[in-house]
């Protein structure tokens, strides 16, 4: 029996308790003698075999010898695989819930305290199910019953997964024999069954016998019509007719005719509905067409219609059902009858003759037709449709005619045989057909009937005609004056006329007096000639006839004058007296012959050149016939003297206002007078008489805003100009008056003058909390012109110096005077420990500045805080000259957990002295036992001075190899190699010599390590590696796993298995799968159950390779006294590399990596903050493709992730990690088993983000390497590269976007694009260039966004904003509405 001795253990892990063991091992060594010693019994397994499933572990069954500790007090405690104990508080019971699962049991004496270490147990079940009750007697059954019958067995430990099973059955049926020993004609068989019952641990119960005797069905259960259920009646009243156009088929009388009646599959047939006790459900059972053979019950039918002469739209048929149970001479009937309705509810159908076209040929009236009222029509004879019906085979037909869609005339009833003929009215016919059968059912269609009419209409007109010329000499007549009585057999349209000859004599013009019209030209030049005109009269159908009219023209009126238009014109226009008309226009006169026309005028003009001039004028004709009219003309000041005094810089304006002055110096305000500073210059017309005059107001500064100070003092000058030719329009007493305020200021050119420096400055402070450190901070200036008391100062501060530029951290208040000190925020000139940045302003009472900044720092000189391990231990190396030498590194004789430190942080190096680049001590066989050392701990301090401190300890130096002369008697030598599964080296692995005082040790790069101690002693050699979980996981390793489960490519080594069991439950499942996604997405940083790296014995040889997991193999190695030099190796098994990639040159970026990518494809496009961006993901060669995994980049200033929706792969959620979401990160990664193409055109999956501002995805969307590599799989499970690709993508240089919404009326976003960061200026003014808003500011390249809202601008309508960068500039118009 093997077994292990353990020794006050301790339950300890990481290397600073192997560092500090060598001083507590001495106390655990002496007081061993006082304690026994626990030896654990190799037991493997323990089997709960308790009826309540629970069993208690005790010392007895753990320990190999309990009784060698007399007087124990023996504590047994269990937990699982981790550590954790299975019941709160913890005890020693196991339950059904650890049956399969290996646990750690513990036993503590506690009266010494001696205590074995976990101790693996694995927990079965071994006890059988048992029967509830096993029937002695013959049980009764019903025959539906008998599938389902099995006696009730139980498990102790999981009832829920007990299996009942049939072993063998005999069956004996009743003979019906009057003198046989069957007692009752309701028994039908005897089954003799055997059942077996097993449990998931395939434990297998005793065999239970059991005598069934299967009963026929009872009456009353027969009688209950919810066991036995007939077909329900088919009828309307029941809402569930069947249709005569139902599909089904008709059963059959004795003659072989078809009844009509559809058969039993169609409209139902009886039933059983049977609970069944196994799957607690009803199970339905149809008793036809081939009965219940179980229970030897049949079923059938008889068939008859209704009685009755007519049964019109609905047959009726009875169909009588009889159910039958037979049993020897006991046997069961019931008939019931079922009711069927056929009912005709099927529409027929009517098919539509083609439209024609048909000529007039009868008189009738028609109103309201297309052409309104009309005397015409045509007969038309109708023809008969097709038709038809699929269950009747008479048919009704119908005929509605429309015109115009208005109601002609409605026909019923209409005989095919004999079918109607009507007259219908000209134009287009609309003709409907309805045809019905007698039971309702409907369908109707239309044709058209075009009635058209070829007949001219009558012409007749008046032969002879005079007609009186007017005023202008000329005579329209309209046609109708000529109509006497012209008509048509339908209707007539219109009438139109024309000369015969061309009308030259009254200036018609080809085309105008020789073309019909509804109207003819008369003039003078046709007076007493005989004038023939042509009338010509058109009918609704376009038929026209003509006829003749002669015409005699007669004047009787008096010549007609008109005067030119009254006229307003410029005061300053020139004119002759004596030729008025040349300037003004003349009068005309209209008369039949000739007129003459005469001409006196009247002057009212004032000196400013503006008033009126009458002109009358006289046309009298050679009868003495006289007409009058009077033209004004009146003289105005079109542009008068104009100055817009809203807008001072308006070009139109007649006036040059003084321009702004800007004097130097220290100047007196009476010397400015205009000759210095400017006259207005007045742009006087001929018709203006301005004048202008001022007065002044002076005022002085001394302001404390250092950026609104204008000059030393200011001069408003109010100008006043008054325009003697314009009198106000509201007050007609006073002249215009125009005020306008010119500024004019004096300025000092020169800004003060800063007398401090500009350096920066330190100061220490000595708290041990590294709080705020005072510091004085102090400046001082001088001015020619300003007196010191009014100088101004003003200071801003960038704590640690890390804003922005521009931006500030705090801001002072105004100080004043020549000397100031900055206090700060809570002024007392103190401030946090750091290096800040102060910049400095003072100006003088002319505005002028002058600045300063520099760095100023805090810092905490205090004297760090050093630690040092209270003992150290390490051994010599072989130099192979017989002698030995170690080199140790200062910051290995600080513990990691108590790492010296400053209060603030400060950067802190160890050192072996104060020199702190003495960080290295070497030591030989001259050094060995105990040497004293000093640990310094230097804080470098921010100007780069430092501060120390050092703490005193005490380094072992061993000889454990017996590299020493003389020093290797009685050495035992333990050493070996761990590489993992392809005989790699594994460096770095901590290895631990338990039961031994020497320390533990990593291996080298070869991966080799070596112990040398005395061979008296149990040791176990225990390999350990924990660290980076994610090295070598690759999603590639998912798709190995994911091909193992499915049996597509199984993993063959028992090391890579034990690799894929991340959940270490003793199997490769889907657990594992989720375990390791969440590892690469970066949701999990570490394996939760399980080390980075486990470890095997190296000469172990697995039983079963195919299920490592079956066998407990050993990842330590024991050794009892050794006398003899011993070999150790060990295989590594990184958790989670199925393909063992850990270790290779460049890692898994080079494994199996080819030319080859995955090129991923994303449609550019633009959005506005606001929009829900959907984004889909396509692929140019997604081919045999197994997964891939990537790190999606996005512009988090941008965008906001919302979700991603699966399209051709099944890509979701749980295949995203957004644990650096908050950086724009998101790590994808998708596995399938089997390898998937996909189209071009496809979408692979979707992304849906929030636009937090407007830009494109081009500029926001990308793939990093940041967080995970990105690569992808194929068939052949080779690494590939992954690109992502933006089609067409939108290249944009500086550009200017029309702004969203436009128009709007409350806000809108203007967006732009800069081709590079820098500084822009927006500004938006109306259609006269006021200014209205101005935005001026510093932007990043590419799109950027600017809201305006209408309240800011205060003005509607069509507006123009306009954006300058340097180099460019864009202009576009926005339009604001109410």
């Amino acid at each position: 029996m093997k077994k292990t001795i353990f020794t006050n253990p301790r339950w300890i892990t990481g290397w600073l308790y192997a560092l500090t063991f060598l001083t507590t091992f001495l106390f655990s060594v002496n007081d061993a003698t006082a304690q026994c010693t626990l030896a654990a019994n190799d037991m493997g397994y323990l089997s709960i075999d308790s009826q309540d499933c629970v069993s208690e572990i005790t010392a007895d069954m753990i320990l190999e010898s309990p009784q060698s500790c007399p007087g124990a007090i023996w504590q047994v405690r269990v937990y699982d695989y981790n550590g954790v104990p299975l019941h709160v508080p913890a005890d020693n019971v196991v339950t059904s819930e650890q049956i399969g699962q290996t646990v750690m049991v513990q036993v503590t004496d506690l009266n010494s305290g001696n205590m074995t270490p976990f101790i693996p147990l694995l927990i079965l079940d071994k006890m059988a199910p048992y029967w509830e009750e096993c029937p002695i007697d013959t049980v009764d059954i019903y025959c539906y019953q008998e599938d389902n019958y099995q006696p009730v067995a139980y498990d102790a430990c999981d009832t829920s997964n007990v299996t009942v099973i049939i072993t063998s059955q005999n069956i004996k049926s009743n003979p019906c024999l009057e003198n046989d020993d069957w007692t009752n004609d309701n028994v039908m068989r005897i089954v003799d069954r055997t059942f077996v019952a097993y449990d998931n641990s395939d434990n297998y119960s005793e065999e239970c016998h059991v005598t069934l005797r299967v009963n026929t069905i009872p009456e009353d259960s027969l009688n209950n019509s919810l066991f036995l259920q007939f077909p329900i009646n088919r009828t309307i009243l029941g809402n569930n007719p069947i249709s005569c156009s139902d599909n089904f088929e008709s059963t059959v009388n004795g003659c072989c005719e078809e009844t009509g009646c559809p058969t039993p599959e169609f409209s139902g047939v009886p039933f059983l509905r049977i609970f069944n006790e196994i799957t607690t459900k009803f199970d339905t059972i149809e008793l036809y067409p081939g009965g219940y053979i179980p229970c030897n019950m049949s079923a059938s039918y008889v068939d008859w219609p209704e009685n009755s002469s007519d049964q019109g739209c609905v047959k009726i048929f009875y169909r009588m059902w009889t159910v039958m149970q037979y049993s020897c001479d006991n046997n069961f009937f019931k008939t019931i009858i079922q009711k069927i309705e056929i009912a005709d509810d099927n529409d027929p159908y009517v098919l539509m003759p083609a439209n024609q076209t048909i000529t007039t040929n009868t008189e009738a009236q028609f109103q309201n037709t297309s052409f309104g009222t009309i005397n015409c029509g045509a007969t038309f004879s109708f023809p008969v449709p097709e038709m038809g019906d699929a269950c009747a085979d008479q048919l009704e037909w119908d005929i509605s005619v429309m015109n115009n869609y208005i109601p002609i005339e409605f026909i019923n009833n209409c005989d095919p045989d004999n079918p109607p003929f009507r007259a219908l009215p000209l134009g287009e016919n609309t003709i409907t057909y309805i045809v019905y059968d007698a039971c309702g059912n409907s369908d109707q269609g239309t044709f058209i009937v075009s009635v058209v009419d070829y007949t001219a209409p009558v012409a007749i007109c008046q032969q002879f005609t005079t007609v009186g010329l007017t005023y202008d000499g000329r005579a329209d007549v309209f046609a109708h004056s000529f109509d006497s009585g012209s008509y048509d057999d339908c209707k007539l349209d219109y009438i139109e006329v024309k000369r015969m000859d061309d009308g030259a004599g009254c200036g018609l013009s080809t085309g105008d007096g020789d073309v019909f019209k509804d109207y003819v030209t008369f003039c003078c030049a046709d007076i007493g000639e005989a004038v023939i005109v042509q009338f010509r009269v058109w009918d609704v159908a376009g038929n026209y006839n003509e006829c003749m009219v002669e015409v005699t023209v007669q004047d009787k009126l008096p010549p007609v004058i008109s005067c030119p238009d009254d006229l307003t014109v410029n005061c300053d226009v020139f004119y002759n007296t004596a030729f008025m008309g040349d300037y003004f226009g003349n009068a005309t006169a209209y008369d039949n012959c000739e007129v003459e026309i005469t001409e006196e005028a009247e002057f009212e003009i004032d000196q400013c050149g503006i008033g009126y001039v009458l002109r009358h004028f006289t046309a009298t004709d050679p009868d003495g016939r006289t007409a009058f009219c009077t033209q004004r003309i009146d003289f105005v000041n079109n542009d008068p003297f104009y100055i817009n005094q809203a807008f001072p810089e308006d070009p139109n304006d007649d006036i040059n206002w003084p321009l702004t002055y800007q004097g130097t110096g220290c100047m007196n305000p009476a010397d400015l007078h205009p000759d210095v500073t400017g006259w207005p210059e007045l742009l006087e017309g001929s018709c203006d008489l301005a004048g202008a005059t001022y007065n002044d107001d002076v005022f002085f500064f001394n302001d404390s805003n250092q950026d609104a100070s204008e000059s030393c003092f200011k001069i408003i000058r109010h100008w006043k100009v008054i325009d003697w030719c314009q009198k106000d329009m509201y007050n007609g007493s006073v002249y215009m008056s125009w005020y306008y305020d010119q500024v004019i200021m004096v300025s000092d050119p020169d800004g003060p003058t800063i007398t401090s420096d500009c350096e920066d400055k330190t100061a220490c402070t000595y708290d041990p909390d590294c709080l705020d450190g005072y510091i004085e901070l102090t400046m001082s200036a001088t001015d020619v012109c300003t007196d010191a008391d009014e100088l101004r100062w003003f200071y801003k501060i960038d704590y640690y110096n890390d804003n922005t530029y521009g931006s500030f951290d705090y801001e002072s208040g105004v100080i004043n005077g020549a000397n100031v000190q900055a206090l700060g925020e809570d002024n007392n000139g103190e401030f946090p420990i750091g290096t800040h940045r102060i910049y400095w302003t003072v100006w003088d009472q002319c505005g002028n500045k002058s600045t300063c900044d520099y760095d100023f720092t805090i810092m905490n000189c205090k004297q760090p805080t050093p630690y040092c391990l209270e003992h150290i231990a390490t051994t010599l190396m072989d130099t192979g000259d017989g002698n030995g030498t170690i080199t140790v590194v200062a910051s290995d004789c600080a513990p990691c957990c108590l790492e010296s430190y400053h209060a603030c942080g400060y950067p802190v190096v160890v050192s072996f002295s104060a020199d702190i680049n003495d960080t290295l001590r070497t030591y030989t066989c001259d050094n060995l036992g105990y040497n004293e050392i000093q640990v310094w701990a230097s804080a470098l301090l921010p100007d780069g001075s430092i501060t120390q401190d050092y703490c005193i300890t005490k380094i072992e130096i061993q000889d454990n190899s017996g590299v020493c002369d003389g020093n290797n008697s009685g050495l035992v030598h333990i050493a070996g190699t761990i590489s993992n599964l392809e005989g790699n080296p594994i460096a770095g692995t901590q290895v631990e010599l338990e039961g031994s005082e020497l320390a533990p040790l990593n291996t080298n790069e070869e991966g080799t390590y070596s112990f040398s101690t005395s061979g008296n002693g149990n040791y176990s050699v225990i390999p350990h590696k924990d660290g980076d979980d994610t090295e070598g996981v690759t999603t590639l390793d998912l798709i190995l796993i994911q091909k193992h489960l499915l049996a597509l490519k199984e993993i063959e080594s028992p090391y890579t298995m034990i690799a894929a069991d991340v959940d270490k439950n003793g199997k490769i499942s889907a657990a594992d799968l989720y375990t390791l996604r969440q590892l690469i997405l970066g949701i999990n940083e570490t394996f939760s159950k399980t080390d980075s790296w486990t470890f095997v014995d190296g000469a172990y040889v697995f039983s079963n390779p195919q299920n490592p997991f079956n066998e407990s193999f050993p990842s330590t190695f024991a050794l009892n006294n050794p006398q003899m030099d011993m070999e150790v190796n060990f295989v590594g098994v990184k958790m989670g590399d199925i393909n063992n990639t850990v270790g290779l040159d460049g890692g898994t970026d080079l494994l199996n990596r080819n030319m080859d990518a995955l090129s991923l494809v994303m449609d550019e496009q633009t959005y506005n903050a606001g929009e829900i961006v959907s984004v889909p993901v396509y692929a140019e060669n997604f081919d045999a493709i197994n997964g891939f995994q990537l790190t999606l980049n996005f512009d988090v200033e941008n965008l906001e992730f919302m979700e991603v929706e699966k399209g051709a792969l099944n890509l979701g959620m749980n295949n995203l990690g957004f644990t650096h979401i908050q950086d724009g990160f998101i790590n994808v990664s998708w596995s399938e088993a089997n390898a998937l193409n996909a189209q071009t055109e496809n979408v692979l999956f979707t992304l849906y983000f929030n636009a937090l501002n407007a830009s494109a995805v081009s500029q926001d969307i990308s793939l990093k390497n940041q967080l995970i590599s990105a690569e992808a799989y194929n068939s052949d499970l080779k690494v590939i590269g992954v690109n992502l690709d933006i089609r067409n993508k939108i290249e944009v240089g500086f550009a200017l976007f029309q702004n969203t919404p436009n128009p709007f009326s409350n806000t809108t976003s203007v967006s732009f694009n800069l081709p590079e960061a820098g500084p822009a200026i927006l500004k938006i003014t109306d259609v006269t260039g006021r200014l209205l808003k101005s935005v001026n500011g510093d932007f990043r390249k590419g799109i950027n966004t600017i809201q305006v809202k209408k309240s800011e601008l205060d003005a509607s309508g069509v507006l123009y904003y306009q954006l300058d960068s340097e180099g460019h500039t864009a202009t576009k118009k926005m339009v604001v509405i109410q």
